[in-house]
């Protein structure tokens, strides 16, 4: 068989289309992960469950006496003692659930990424570079599902709440996962979309970039925002409690910890990234004048629509002091408008690559 360049993901005598539909369907499974877990964190879900079994823990409670056993387990670590000292065990049941449901959501992503990635693999559907690269997301899927318990061991031992740190990691490699395969995903469906107007093309290349690096900001800062709660702390906009400049902002020193632990920091940050993000969509958006496919246009146009949703989005979660629903859309509207950007992004991206 002749030698194929790194950039071909599929063997020519293969349908691409086949491996895109199953990326894009692990894509919907991370993003449902995501989902989940989001809820599980508002709803104080996440340490439930005080064991980590990565096969028996697929098999939940069934009997009472089972129900009670793991019941006492949970009353065994600091939540139960210092938060819910008063829980019976159908509010016990309620937010196992929760956390059940974001586990198995998560045992499911890898069946669904490994059972087909096997079968591509010896029907000879992937070059080598392509499996290559699709090994190394399995294996970073697993460490992420260790980070995940990492995270939740975090919150057991005297502190009934998980580290902001570690909170943050576990959702940034989750958004890193679900960002690349959606890469590879739309890399075998569509073909890029250059413009006779190169310089446009490029401006608008760039600023999707950009758009692209503030979102990953805002994502890295709404981690630490969860982690540390700092959503309920200050609930005013634009102002924080009367202040555009909090005389807090510097609290903790070294002034570094500030924008990891200081609530209002870490607000700050989410905030003014937020509103860069805004500006730099709306600079994009003023690019879509100079460029001539039609398509390209309609998905600026949409970019556009997601980023200010999104942040009407979040200055109502502020407002309402983290109502659950909003915030909750809040999180997919962030998901979403990651992924309008990526996807405008391959279209003017350079060499796109389907088959030899």
């Amino acid at each position: 068989m002749p030698h194929l360049p790194d950039t071909v993901l599929v063997h020519p005598n293969r349908n691409p289309l086949h491996v895109a539909a199953w990326l894009f369907v692990v894509c919907a499974l991370i993003y449902l992960v995501i989902a989940i877990g989001g809820y599980t964190r508002l709803t104080g879900s996440g340490l439930s469950i005080v064991a980590w079994q990565p096969v028996s823990g697929i098999i939940p409670p069934v009997t009472q006496h089972e129900w009670e056993t793991e019941f006492q387990h949970y009353q065994q670590y600091p939540e139960y003692n210092i938060v819910n000292q008063d829980m019976q065990l159908d509010q016990f049941k309620r937010i196992y659930w929760i956390e059940y449901s974001h586990r198995l959501a998560g045992r499911l992503v890898g069946a669904v990424y490994l059972l087909p990635f096997i079968f591509f693999v010896l029907r000879g559907y992937l070059t080598r570079a392509f499996a290559i690269r699709l090994s190394v997301v399995f294996v970073l899927g697993a460490v992420q599902g260790l980070l995940g318990w990492y995270m939740v061991a975090s919150g057991l031992v005297d502190n009934p709440a998980v580290s902001q740190y570690r909170l943050t990691a576990h959702l940034s490699l989750a958004v890193l996962l679900y960002s690349y395969v959606l890469w590879l995903a739309i890399s075998l469906t569509f073909a890029n979309r250059q413009h006779a107007n190169q310089s446009a093309n490029n401006y608008f290349r760039v600023m999707t970039a950009i758009c692209i690096f503030l979102v990953a900001l805002m994502q890295v800062s709404g981690g630490f925002m969860a982690g540390t709660h700092a959503g309920f702390v200050i609930n005013t906009f634009p102002d924080m409690n009367g202040e555009l400049i909090p005389a807090m902002l510097y609290a903790l020193d070294p002034w570094w910890r500030n924008l990891f632990e200081n609530v209002v920091t870490i607000q700050f940050v989410h905030r003014w990234s937020a509103v860069l993000t805004v500006i730099a969509v709306a600079a994009l958006w003023l690019g879509r004048f100079r460029l001539q496919r039609a398509g390209t246009k309609r998905l600026a146009d949409l970019v556009a629509v997601v980023a200010m949703l999104q942040f009407t989005l979040g200055i109502s979660t502020l407002l309402t002091q983290v109502h659950l629903p909003i915030a909750l859309a809040h999180q997919s509207g962030f998901v979403l408008l990651l992924s309008v950007l990526i996807i405008t992004l391959r279209q003017v991206w350079r060499s796109p690559a389907r088959t030899a």
